[in-house]
């Protein structure tokens, strides 16, 4: 029995440390922005909501910066490891999605 108890109580063990922490972000300064990540994922892209800076309709239109890993969303840096990214500033191992080709990055308001 106690060797029962035992076997569970590793099992239990190994569950807890197998469970993937919610990734959160918290933002730390207003201009520029800077947002503290948390958790156990990867960081699949950023993207920044602001006023409308593009044509059309929808969430695109609004989005103000993006990033995304330059080797595709799956293979993103843990988030712990990136610890705080600032609006503007490309992590190394990321690529700017918008604004495109050295334009302004739009001022949050």
């Amino acid at each position: 029995m106690r060797i029962l108890r035992t076997a569970l109580f590793v099992v239990f063990l190994c569950l807890i440390a197998a469970c993937e922490r919610d990734t959160r972000v918290k933002m730390l300064t207003e201009l520029p922005p800077q947002f503290e990540l948390s958790g156990s994922g990867r960081l699949a892209m950023v993207r920044v909501h602001g006023q409308k800076v593009r044509d059309g309709e929808g969430e695109t239109a609004f989005i103000n910066w993006e990033i995304e890993p330059k080797s595709g969303r799956l293979e993103g840096t843990p988030v712990e490891d990136l610890g705080v990214i600032t609006y503007g500033k490309v992590p190394d191992g990321y690529r700017q999605l918008y604004p495109e080709k050295g334009e302004t990055l739009p001022e949050l308001i």
